[in-house]
C-alpha cells in the first residue's frame, strides 16, 4: 500500500508540472521541425516526384537518360538542383532556390530568375528566348563553355582561371565580370552594349558586339567587327594592359585621370 501511495505522488508531482509548464507557455502549441530531405533521382517518374514533395529541399540529377524536362508546374524556390549527368540533355522551366550543373551534356534553361553555376569542365548551355532574368556563373578552372543566350541574362561571372567562356549573344546580357585570368568571347548581335569588367590580371576579352568595357587589371582586348561603337575605361591599376582595334572605326579610350585617346 505504502509502494502504491508513493507511486501515486510521484504521478501527481510529474502532472503538476506539466500543468505549470503548459500555463506558463499559455495556449501556444509547439510543432516539430519536418527534417529537411535530399533525393538522388534518376528519371523522369522520379524527378517529378521529388518536385511535388515539399520536404524535399535538394534535389540532385544523376541520371543515364537521355533527356529530362522540369516543366514549370510548381513552386521550386526553395529547393536547390544540383545536376551530374554527363549524357543528359536537361531543360528547365521552373524557378529555383539555386541551380549547380556539375555534368550535363546540354543545358537549357527556359525559367525565370534562376542563378545557375557551372562547375563543369565543358558545357554548352542555352538561354532560351523564354527566359528571364537569368544569372550566370562559371566556376571551374580550365572549363570550355559555350553560352547560347536568346533571353534575358542580368550577370554573367567568371570566377576560375584558365578557361574559355564563348558567348554566342542574340539576346540580352547585362554585365559581364572576368574575375580570374580566364578567357570570354561575346559575338553575335544585340541592341543593348554589354557592361565588361575585366577584374584580373591575365584576363582576355574578345569583343564582336558593343560593349562598355572597364579594364581594372592587366589584361587583353580585342574588338572585332559588330564591336564598332564599344567604349573602354582603363584604371591606373591595369597600365599595362593590351588593346587591338580589328574595327574599322577609331575607339575611345579613357583613363581613370580623364584622358581620351582614339585607337584605331
Amino acid at each position: 500500500m505504502k509502494g502504491y501511495k508513493k507511486l501515486l505522488s510521484m504521478m501527481l508531482a510529474v502532472l503538476l508540472v506539466i500543468v505549470t509548464v503548459f500555463t506558463s507557455v499559455g495556449s501556444t502549441t509547439v510543432y516539430a521541425k519536418k527534417a529537411s530531405k535530399t533525393v538522388v533521382v534518376k528519371t523522369q517518374k522520379e524527378l517529378n516526384k521529388a518536385l511535388k514533395d515539399s520536404s524535399v529541399k535538394n534535389i540532385k540529377i544523376k541520371s543515364d537518360a537521355k533527356s529530362l524536362k522540369i516543366k514549370d508546374s510548381g513552386d521550386y524556390s526553395n529547393k536547390k538542383l544540383t545536376i551530374d549527368s554527363k549524357n543528359t540533355k536537361i531543360v528547365n522551366e521552373g524557378q529555383f532556390k539555386d541551380i549547380t550543373i556539375k555534368n550535363a551534356d546540354t543545358f537549357t534553361e527556359k525559367g525565370e530568375g534562376n542563378t545557375i553555376k557551372s562547375t563543369d569542365n565543358k558545357l554548352k548551355l542555352n538561354v532560351s528566348e523564354k527566359a528571364k532574368d537569368v544569372n550566370l556563373v562559371i566556376a571551374k578552372k580550365n572549363a570550355k563553355t559555350t553560352l547560347n543566350l536568346e533571353g534575358s541574362v542580368s550577370s554573367l561571372s567568371i570566377t576560375k582561371p584558365g578557361g574559355n567562356t564563348t558567348v554566342n549573344l542574340t539576346g540580352t546580357l547585362d554585365e559581364a565580370k572576368v574575375g580570374a585570368a580566364a578567357g570570354l568571347e561575346i559575338k553575335g548581335d544585340t541592341d543593348k552594349p554589354v557592361k565588361v569588367t575585366l577584374a584580373k590580371d591575365g584576363a582576355t576579352l574578345n569583343l564582336g558586339v558593343n560593349a562598355d568595357v572597364d579594364v581594372q587589371a592587366n589584361a587583353n582586348v580585342v574588338l572585332s567587327k559588330g564591336a564598332e561603337e564599344s567604349s573602354i575605361k582603363i584604371a591606373d591599376t591595369a597600365s599595362s594592359s593590351s588593346i587591338e582595334n580589328n574595327t574599322d572605326k577609331d575607339i575611345t579610350i579613357t583613363t581613370d585621370k580623364g584622358e581620351s585617346v582614339a585607337k584605331s
